[in-house]
């Protein structure tokens, strides 16, 4: 891929520009603050950007006004699909095309690095912004708590194993059903204490931090054996587009609420690539915009 273009353009009364390392856990605030989040992930999800970024795997754009980080948004690439998140603006600078302009620099940084395909979870106001820029939606998902009784959950434990590396089927299963190699970015999570759940051959799941993702499986009944050992584990929630599936073979001890979660539309620009969505059962992550 080329070398890509630097960011810094002032637009009105702001400038919009790459964002710098040091600037890390405020645009990860940023981010949190726009969507009414607590800030208290805060340092667990610099953790994960700092990480991104030293290993050229995010570029992250901003919009500063007087010294204050006004939006964000993240780049993240991956092999052929380069997937926009964190887009946001805070709520006392909206209305003022910032979100826009983040954006825009964003494409042009993904064009500029040769990106013919990227994808996105579009929220519900960010969604027209982005089909303005020609993307096409795709289906919904939804992140969901986990209500469970741990102590009710039936796990085969003879089949289902927590290990510390990273095989080649796990890989290939992966990459078959959402058509990019995220090796790199696994490698990253367990670094970071993600458990790998694994049933041999059949299906594989993340555990970190109370969350569930990705699950990808060969089947419902394979899925649902990896999302009960993450239960047991501490899961508490995980996002889906198969709350129908899961809900069916989930066992009566356990119930996903979506309580006031909005879907988001997962949307795409550009080239299709091949994918087996129906492998996939929860996502690894929702950055959302």
């Amino acid at each position: 891929m080329t070398s890509e273009k630097k960011v810094d353009v002032t637009i009105s009364d702001y400038t919009v520009r790459e964002l710098k390392p040091e600037e890390l856990l405020e645009g990860v605030k940023v981010y949190l603050q726009s969507f009414g989040y607590t800030i208290e992930s805060a340092e667990n999800d610099k953790s994960l950007w700092k990480k991104l970024f030293n290993r050229n795997m995010a570029k992250f754009i901003t919009a500063e006004e007087n010294g204050k980080l006004m939006g964000v948004a993240g780049l993240f690439l991956f092999d052929p699909i380069a997937t926009v998140g964190y887009m946001c603006v805070l709520q006392e600078y909206r209305r003022r095309g910032v979100g826009k302009a983040i954006f825009t620099a964003i494409m042009e940084l993904a064009t500029s690095l040769n990106y013919e395909s990227i994808g996105l979870y579009a929220s519900e106001f960010g969604e027209p912004l982005y089909r303005k820029f020609g993307f096409q939606g795709e289906h919904y998902v939804r992140q969901y708590q986990i209500l469970s009784n741990n102590t009710k959950i039936k796990i085969q434990d003879d089949k289902i194993k927590i290990i510390e590396n990273l095989p080649n089927w796990v890989l290939d299963l992966d990459k078959l059903s959402v058509g990019i190699d995220r090796t790199k970015y696994f490698r990253i999570q367990m670094e970071l204490g993600a458990k790998l759940i694994v049933v041999k051959d059949k299906g594989f799941g993340f555990y970190h931090n109370g969350k569930i993702g990705p699950v990808i499986a060969q089947g419902a009944e394979t899925a649902v054996d990896i999302i009960n050992k993450s239960i047991s584990l501490g899961a508490d929630h995980l996002i889906t587009s198969k709350f129908d599936v899961l809900s069916e073979c989930l066992s009566n001890t356990i119930k996903l609420d979506k309580g006031g979660n909005l879907p988001n539309l997962k949307m795409y620009y550009g080239k299709r690539v091949p994918q087996s969505l129906n492998y996939v059962y929860a996502l690894s992550s929702f950055a959302i915009g």
